[in-house]
């Protein structure tokens, strides 16, 4: 899960990570090209494969210099899209549909991960497979957390109610204590990063995914500020054609995204990230199999959960949020 590394790795990581894209920025540029550039929600993972495939093998082609920089703890992607300092963003949908709400005027233009790639994960041992598993247990809690909105969906979908059903558990982002000081019995992880850590000690667990019980949450989304889909619309759209092409390149070959993110960011795990994105590959492949995708109802009912406990006041103009047509046009040219 995200900000589960420990400070000195973390700051490690960060540094690597900003030489790592500014090095790549080269490639694929060229006089006459556009230039954009796009803001990450976190350091280098298999997460962020097709941007990276996207960048080296298909920006030059569809006309666009793309720079991608790193996010972590204390920037947010929003904040730099809102305030200029990049073009697009990579954030939660629920994060944009919460400042938003709180006066922004960003817009949606495609959803890398359907479903939201937020889910619990229990060791084996604890016999936890269904909601009614989960009564008497200990959850696992992360204040402020990127799972934070899902968690309280969660648990008013499923009926749990914390005192009563289950004890709730201040718990460390690290994963450490959850695997050597049992410190919970369910804990918020992303699905494609700390389940991958437990199947290389060799560490048998199970998972509760809120997709598999009726809850319907978008995950991550490219987004942007409206005047750029008013002003530059071809720029969106060699944007969301370089991504949707890297997308799909990372998905139907693994091990060549892994092997580009290996080359971006050579301190990360090959085997574990390639765990990582084979495990998430079915929230990445967009609706009906077509990356990037989306339709509407799905998010009608993310928004009415949302607004029903108060994460937002109003109820946002769908048709007006979700600017799906540049995905849909890479899909239709094909």
């Amino acid at each position: 899960m995200k900000k589960s590394l420990p400070i000195i790795a973390l700051a490690a990581a960060l540094a690597i990570a900003t030489v790592v894209f500014t090095q790549c920025r080269g490639k694929g540029t060229g006089e006459g090209e556009d230039q954009a550039s796009v803001r990450l929600n976190w350091i280098p993972s298999c997460s962020f494969s097709g941007e990276i495939l996207g960048v080296r093998d298909f920006a030059k082609d569809n006309g666009i210099s793309i720079k991608l920089e790193s996010g972590g703890p204390g920037i947010d992607p929003i904040k730099m899209v809102q305030s200029g300092s990049n073009t697009f963003g990579v954030a939660g949908a629920d994060l944009v549909l919460v400042a938003n709400d709180k006066g922004a005027d960003l817009v949606v233009i495609g959803l890398v991960s359907y479903d939201s790639p937020g889910v619990w994960l229990a060791k084996e041992e604890k016999g936890i497979k269904t909601i009614d598993d989960v009564r008497g247990k200990r959850i696992g809690e992360l204040p402020g957390g990127n799972m934070q909105y899902l968690y309280e969906v969660f648990l008013k979908k499923t009926s749990l109610t914390r005192g009563k059903d289950f004890t709730p558990v201040p718990i460390s982002f690290d994963l450490k204590t959850f695997i050597t000081q049992d410190d919970c019995d369910l804990r918020p992880v992303f699905i494609y990063d700390e389940p991958t850590d437990l199947t290389l000690q060799g560490i048998k667990y199970t998972l509760i995914e809120p997709k598999n019980f009726g809850i319907q949450f978008k995950g991550i989304c490219y987004f942007c500020k409206r005047e750029t889909v008013e002003k530059n619309p071809a720029l969106v759209q060699q944007f969301i054609n370089t991504m949707a092409q890297g997308w799909e390149a990372a998905l139907a070959d693994p091990e060549k995204a892994i092997d580009a993110l290996k080359e971006f960011d050579g301190s990360i795990g090959t085997e574990k990230e390639m765990l990582g994105l084979k495990s998430g590959k079915p929230y990445l492949s967009g609706y009906h199999g077509k990356v990037l995708t989306s339709d509407t109802d799905s998010w009608k009912a993310m928004v009415e959960t949302m607004m029903e406990l108060g994460f937002i006041k109003q109820s946002p103009d769908l048709g007006s949020l979700l600017q799906m047509g540049f995905v849909e046009e890479f899909h239709k040219s094909k």
